[in-house]
């Protein structure tokens, strides 16, 4: 007996409903979002954010990377320079939750915990919510074990010029809010250990280079 148009296009229906609730919902890969102050200088970004976001994507292979940056000033000086675009961390955020990612991991590259990272945290909270899972890493002076290692690196890093007639300066970008003091904390960290030819400055900050020039000269 021949069945109806109405029989087929049942059945069918039920076999498409079937196939579908007995295939697995593919899983979305988790993502770890580097967020990072950003640089307009081309070559400058990729030996410095890039490698460490090669870092990061080496050391965690089952997550993709993706890149923010928290200055809107170098993103524009970027687009306009070569017309390459990077997400501010807002964009980013948005980004996540159109591809519908549930495991986020953010991870500054930020070295203190000034208004970049305040500024972070408050798009965070706006949106954790839209996540099954949101980890947030912190800036890389936090603890005060950071400042130790830290200080053992930069020593390591510089004893070919480590000698009582050189100076080695430590330029940092400095900011007016409160983390600032994490610079001067460096810097006695550094003294602590014997490291008095060592001088932590900063840009926009405190200690200015003019201090640094000053402390260099006093000490010959």
């Amino acid at each position: 007996m021949r069945k109806s148009k109405k029989a087929i296009i049942m059945a069918g229906l039920m076999a498409a409903t079937l196939t579908v609730g007995g295939c697995k919902k593919e899983e979305k890969t988790p993502v770890i979002l580097a967020v990072s102050f950003g640089t307009s200088y081309d070559d400058n970004r990729e030996e410095t954010i890039g490698a460490v976001e090669k870092a990061i994507e080496n050391a965690n292979s089952d997550y993709e990377i993706r890149r923010a940056f928290t200055s809107q000033i170098v993103i524009d000086v970027i687009k306009e320079n070569n017309g390459e675009k990077i997400d501010n961390v807002e964009e980013a955020f948005k980004k996540l939750v159109d591809d519908g990612v549930k495991e986020l991991v953010v991870q500054p590259t930020h070295v203190i915990s000034g208004y970049e990272y305040d500024d972070l945290m408050v798009i965070v909270e706006e949106y954790e919510k839209k996540f099954d899972k949101i980890t947030v890493g912190k800036p890389l002076l936090s603890d005060d074990s950071d400042y130790t290692k830290l200080a053992d690196i930069l020593v390591e890093d510089t004893k070919e010029y480590n000698n009582k007639d050189t100076a080695v300066v430590f330029m940092g970008h400095g900011t007016h809010h409160e983390a600032n003091a994490s610079y001067s904390k460096l810097q006695d960290e550094l003294v602590s250990k014997g490291n008095d030819n060592y001088y932590i400055g900063t840009v926009e900050g405190s200690p200015a280079l003019e201090d640094v020039i000053t402390a260099v000269k006093k000490n010959g």
